[in-house]
């Protein structure tokens, strides 16, 4: 009976965390593009760029909804804009951030990346600056508005347009 009543907990809880809802989501619950769609183009670049989340098509972490709405605190949060003097400034979910950028042919290095620290304790934030410090290239969909910032051969940045710019 024992046994039994183990069993019962385990497929209980399986099927409670099966349904449990999560930040993280699949390539089904986007929808990515063809990656031939996508192209450098250092002149798109140049404009605000939202953050939607970060990973790989297949394993991949959405910000909270709620970043992505302007707050009475803090205004926009997750964005960057590139500028064309190769600066770039931006703001986390609580920190303003700056920096320099070089890119050619679709590589780009980010130098000099920096920020307040009015508060360094979210995860997300940790997460957005860190893969921005190391991101090596980068892709836009000029048609789909979208940009990949890549911080390793499958990982990305992935930013919506915030600007009409394009």
């Amino acid at each position: 009976m024992k046994d039994y009543l183990f069993l019962f907990v385990v497929l209980i809880s399986a099927a409670l965390c099966l349904g449990c809802s999560s930040d993280d989501f699949s390539s089904d619950d986007v929808t990515w593009g063809n990656i031939d769609d996508y192209q450098p183009n250092q002149e798109g670049l140049c404009n605000t760029w939202q953050l939607i989340g970060y990973g790989s098509e297949s394993n991949f972490h959405k910000i909270a909804e709620e970043y992505r709405k302007i707050s009475d605190t803090y205004g926009y949060r997750f964005y960057i804009t590139f500028k064309y003097d190769g600066t770039l400034v931006g703001r986390d979910a609580v920190n303003q951030i700056y920096g320099n950028y070089t890119c050619n042919a679709g590589n780009i290095i980010i130098s000099e990346l920096g920020g307040t620290m009015i508060y360094d304790k979210e995860k997300d934030s940790r997460e957005f600056t860190g893969r921005l410090h190391v991101a090596t290239r980068y892709l836009i969909n000029k048609e789909r508005k979208k940009l990949r910032l890549y911080y390793s051969d499958k990982e990305f940045l992935y930013f919506e347009l915030m600007d009409s710019q394009m």
